[in-house]
């Protein structure tokens, strides 16, 4: 299996150091509830992205870990999920249909695709950090290439904006999907680590990836939501892959 550094392998020790740097703090209790995004902030802003189909399986388990969080966090649910490819810019409210950039990220990615397929990507897992739940995937195809080219297009046609990923050196090195998103303390934060200890190698199957999205995001502290912009289909005739 390719993933987007090289290796399976590579991927997994990833996700092992970001669980360890984390499943303490849990426990603890010691979580940060990440802040609602507010114009001219880094975060939360205009990304390209894609929706995986996610299993059945996937959401009950999604649906048990709630049940041991409390009352108010924020979920992730099939039409919101996503793993991002990348912010292209900051946050911004009130987004026009006939958006320039918008209109200039959908048509970067579409020349960064043309003629690569299939994009499919396994998910394996789950894991806390302080702000909520991670989804592990691995990419058959080396998603940081893509995010390179990606970077190069946009570049070119001068649509590299403030954001959290300025240059090439700073595209991002998962291929995670955040699934909860912590609002308030837990309930009862060692039955909560208890349950997603259970779920760290839980296989969720792999799907394969038909389009690409340009997305905005709507959020409260219990409640997250996507826009979405412009697609880009992927190619159904196979020519070459990353």
């Amino acid at each position: 299996m390719s993933s987007n550094s090289g290796s399976f392998n590579d991927l997994e020790s990833r996700y092992a150091k970001i669980r360890e740097g984390n499943r303490q703090a849990i426990i603890e209790n010691d979580i940060v509830v990440d802040p609602l995004p507010q114009p001219g902030e880094l975060r939360w802003g205009i990304s390209t992205v894609f929706r995986p189909k996610l299993s059945a399986e996937l959401w009950r388990d999604i649906a048990d870990l709630r049940n041991t969080m409390g009352e108010v966090h924020a979920a992730y649910d099939p039409n919101s999920v996503h793993v991002t490819v990348r912010s292209n810019e900051g946050f911004r409210a009130n987004i026009v249909a006939n958006d320039s950039d918008v209109a200039g990220y959908a048509d970067a990615m579409k020349a960064v695709i043309e003629g690569h397929q299939p994009f499919e990507v396994t998910f394996k897992g789950m894991i806390g950090v302080r702000t909520g739940v991670l989804l592990c995937g691995y990419p058959h195809f080396d998603l940081i290439e893509l995010r390179k080219k990606y970077f190069l297009e946009l570049e070119a046609r001068n649509l590299v904006r403030p954001g959290p990923e300025p240059t090439i050196e700073n595209v991002r090195n998962t291929c995670h999907a955040s699934m909860l998103m912590f609002s308030e303390p837990l309930s009862d934060a060692k039955m909560f680590t208890a349950h997603l200890d259970k779920l760290v190698n839980r296989d969720y199957g792999t799907v394969v990836i038909e389009e690409f999205d340009i997305v905005s995001y709507s959020r409260t502290l219990s409640q997250i939501k996507t826009v979405t912009h412009a697609t880009v289909p992927v190619s159904k005739v196979k020519k070459s892959s990353f």
